[in-house]
């Protein structure tokens, strides 16, 4: 293999991670926020609605539940690239 082979290798990689970091990096900023937002939502839906306690944990374990599919989606993606 000569250089400029190698050279192209790499460019392909840095664009190939630097395009996944950015991504992964979005969406632990969208968990996070939907995840720490949904514990102040709870709190204005009990002053509003006033929710049964089976309601509210529903709520809140959507919020989970949809977070972890999220992850598993796009580790899927990634795998499949």
């Amino acid at each position: 293999m000569d250089g400029s082979e190698e050279d192209d290798n790499l460019k392909i990689f840095v664009k190939m991670f630097s395009k996944d970091t950015i991504i992964t990096g979005i969406g632990f900023a969208a968990d996070s926020y939907d995840l720490f937002v949904i514990g102040l939502v709870i709190v204005l839906l009990k002053d509003i609605y006033n929710p049964t306690t089976l309601q509210i944990s529903l709520i809140a374990g959507a919020s989970l539940a949809s977070a972890i599919i999220g992850q598993l989606m796009k580790a899927r993606e990634m795998l499949r690239e």
